[in-house]
């Protein structure tokens, strides 16, 4: 059975208005990326990836007496088991924040707060 002539006319002039064509070129990669960014995902993702790799980042030891809660602004907090930890790991601080953003090849942490929470 044929479709309706208006109808297949109709659905012509619809298709050839309603997407321009240089966004139905794009990478899927961007419009995934633009749609995570706008929904506030793109954050949660980071903040996915460094609970992830925690342990290789800041090794064995410290991931075991650590653990990132969130980050917000660029300002990752992470929980502390207990305050001697939390003295020692403020002093190694600026180390975890480069070893972070080398790590990920992007400065994703300015600033990192530590609590005793964990």
């Amino acid at each position: 059975m044929r479709p309706h002539p208006s109808k297949h006319l109709v659905l012509e002039e619809w298709s050839e208005t309603s997407i321009p064509k240089e966004r139905a070129t794009q990478p899927l990669a961007n419009g995934v990326q633009a749609f995570l960014q706008k929904n506030g995902l793109d954050k949660r993702e980071i903040e996915l990836r460094i609970l992830k790799e925690w342990h290789r980042i800041v090794g064995d030891f410290n991931a075991k007496n650590s653990q990132p809660l969130g980050i917000r602004n660029r300002i990752l907090t992470v929980g502390v088991t207990h305050s001697v930890f939390l003295f020692e790991f403020q002093r190694q601080k600026l180390n975890w924040k480069q070893k972070i953003n080398q790590y990920f090849s992007k400065p994703l942490v300015k600033d990192i707060v530590f609590k005793s929470s964990i």
